[in-house]
């Protein structure tokens, strides 16, 4: 039993130092054409709406002039990043931008089966990791699998939302320890958001705006609780910003954190509450 809470200790600890690499999420777009229940990026609750090209292309180099162009890896997510007209475009984009370092474009795969020929070359091209997260729907994910590997293009599923579905809990009284959360948060120093030239250390404190539209709720988004990479920063600089809480943090009950049976968003708000 010492040695399963030394363990916990440290991995806890460990979320506190920050990583040596550059890391974050890119959300192609903000809805979806799955809409999970309890999503943590709020898609269901967002309106149609696709990351905005040249906007894109400025943060990414200067992102790139701060990293040297090398990152851990890339996330290509969203909503669904597939509903976007123009994602090869934004795939050679990225990796033109990040040479080095891992590039995976998160999908539900719905759309994998509509797309051309184009889009594989692209994956193949410039190195892109297709990885659908396996959802409890008709999809024949075996032949999907088939078609990437005859194209030659890496494939890895990002998980299964068939065995469980995480349901991390957010308050409205925000109460909660911002220390503690933190340490308990599977997300900590791990989903970091790069969204219109500022980063995020999660999904939820950048896309908290969704669910206060909604709901005419008032979840505060301070300016400690991002970075603005424009600013006069460094590497270091975001690195260590990533690795410690935000104020945002207070709202999160992470003890109150539950799997649950996947399901379509009904789009209450106990979903996230």
């Amino acid at each position: 039993m010492d040695n399963i809470n030394e363990r916990a200790v440290r991995d806890m600890l460990v979320k506190m130092i920050p990583r040596p690499l550059l890391f974050f999420d890119i959300s192609v777009t903000e809805h979806c054409n799955l809409n999970c229940k309890s999503c943590g990026s709020f898609a269901p609750l967002a309106d149609e709406e696709y990351i905005d090209i040249k906007e894109l292309e400025k943060d990414l180099a200067r992102l790139s002039c701060l990293s040297d162009g090398e990152v851990h890896h890339i996330h290509l997510l969203g909503g669904e990043p597939l509903l976007h007209p123009k994602i090869v475009e934004i795939c050679g984009m990225v990796r033109q931008y990040f040479p080095y370092g891992n590039i995976y474009l998160v999908t539900n795969g719905i759309l994998l089966p509509k797309m051309d020929a184009d889009f594989w070359d692209c994956c193949k091209k410039n190195r892109i990791i297709v990885a659908p997260t396996k959802y409890p729907i008709k999809l024949d994910y075996d032949k999907i699998t088939e078609k990437a590997e005859m194209e030659g293009v890496q494939y890895q599923y990002f998980g299964d939302a068939g065995l469980s579905w995480g349901h991390p809990v957010i308050t409205e009284t925000g109460n909660r320890n911002e220390n503690h959360s933190f340490l308990h948060c599977g997300n900590a120093n791990n989903c970091a958001c790069l969204d219109h030239g500022k980063i995020y250390p999660c999904p939820r404190v950048a896309k908290i705006h969704f669910f206060n539209k909604t709901f005419q709720t008032n979840f505060r988004v301070s300016k400690k609780d991002f970075i603005d990479i424009y600013d006069d920063i460094t590497l270091k600089e975001i690195m260590e910003f990533l690795a410690r809480p935000v104020p945002f943090c207070r709202y999160c009950n992470r003890f109150a954190n539950y799997g649950q049976r996947w399901e379509v968003s009904l789009k209450e708000k106990s979903e996230w509450t």
